[in-house]
């Protein structure tokens, strides 16, 4: 145990034991006896705030924060589809860790409009970098620049509204 609710790390973990999930024993610890990785197509690592340079798997980031996602490969297109919508944004191209996985570093939540764009074959991944609540704008008809969520000035269309009025019977 490093402090309470967190312990030293582990070692390695080889992709093989990403993909079918693995048992590490956890030792000095009356109450837990295992670590258990459960088989999952992805892992989202955030920055653990009390030690510099660790990740861990701490929920569900916010928008704007990095983070670490590490995925199985047929997620790739999924998840650089939300990067095309704006949604995500990442430095650097996908790390090959072996075994059909990857890894993204330094992955931001860049958008807020998750409920418009369907999730395909990475409906948990979806739900899981979502962020909770909030309001979405989403601005349909302007020029989106390459800066995710920004649109250039004056590149809106006018809006053309008709004013309807009703009659009282």
């Amino acid at each position: 145990m490093e402090r309470p609710g967190f312990y030293q790390p582990f070692g390695e973990v080889r992709p093989e034991e990403l993909s079918v999930g693995t048992r590490f024993p956890v030792v000095g610890s009356a109450f837990v006896d295992a670590l258990v990785l459960p088989a999952r197509e992805f892992w989202l690592l955030r920055p653990d705030p009390d030690n510099a340079g660790m990740f861990a798997s701490l929920g569900m980031p916010g928008v704007g924060e990095r983070v670490v996602l590490l995925l199985a490969e047929p997620l790739l297109a999924d998840v650089r589809r939300f990067r095309e919508e704006g949604l995500l944004g990442w430095a650097g191209e996908p790390v090959a860790v072996g075994a059909g996985w990857v890894e993204l570093r330094d992955v931001m939540v860049t958008g807020n409009h998750w409920a418009e764009v369907p999730a395909g074959n990475a409906g948990a991944l979806h739900d899981a970098l979502r962020p909770a609540g909030g309001v979405s704008v989403h601005v349909q008809g302007g020029v989106r620049t390459q800066r995710a969520g920004a649109y250039l000035v004056g590149a809106l269309r006018p809006c053309r509204c008709r004013r309807f009025s009703r009659r009282r019977s």
